[in-house]
C-alpha cells in the first residue's frame, strides 16, 4: 500500500529542552558532590521531552 491511500505520513515529533534539567539530562534535585549522577525523571536522561501535538485530526470529526 501507498501513503496515498492512508494520506500523508505523520509527522516527527516536535521535542524542547527539558525543562526540569535545562538539557543536561541530570537530575537537578541530586547533590554535585557525589561522583554517580542519575537521570533526569522527567525526561528520562535524554535532556529533550517531547511536545504534545494539540492539533487535532478534522477527519474525526
Amino acid at each position: 500500500m501507498s501513503w496515498e491511500a492512508w494520506g500523508d505520513p505523520p509527522e516527527p515529533p516536535q521535542m524542547e529542552t527539558c525543562p526540569d534539567c535545562e538539557g543536561s539530562g541530570f537530575d537537578p534535585e541530586e547533590d554535585d558532590e557525589y561522583f554517580e549522577k542519575f537521570a533526569c525523571p522527567t525526561c528520562k536522561g535524554e535532556g529533550e521531552i517531547e511536545v504534545p501535538d494539540t492539533r487535532f485530526d478534522d477527519d474525526v470529526i
